[in-house]
């Protein structure tokens, strides 16, 4: 026989905390703009030429993380109420 799903209700409000805390930091995360090579050899021409779109693609991929932990963050919290509501209501 297998025992019954538990939720620990304060855990999920504090793992919701952590990720909300994370999501909005001011120093989330980001790539400066103009990393640039500072040589003129290939591979710092190289480096130069397609820098600008890695890190373009790279600080659009991060924010969509950063929205993701935010959502995520917020979802927690709200199946934390929703386990609350259920056991004051005795579900």
């Amino acid at each position: 026989m297998t025992s019954p799903l538990t939720v620990s209700i304060p855990s999920l409000r504090t793992a919701a905390g952590e990720l909300f805390a994370i999501s909005t930091a001011a120093d989330f995360p980001r790539i400066p703009p103009g990393v640039l090579a500072i040589g003129t050899d290939p591979a710092s021409v190289h480096f130069n030429r397609l820098s600008p779109a890695m890190l373009g693609t790279l600080n659009a991929r991060l924010l969509a993380i950063q929205k993701a932990l935010f959502q995520l963050s917020n979802d927690m919290a709200a199946a934390a109420r929703a386990y609350q509501e259920a056991d004051a209501a005795g579900r």
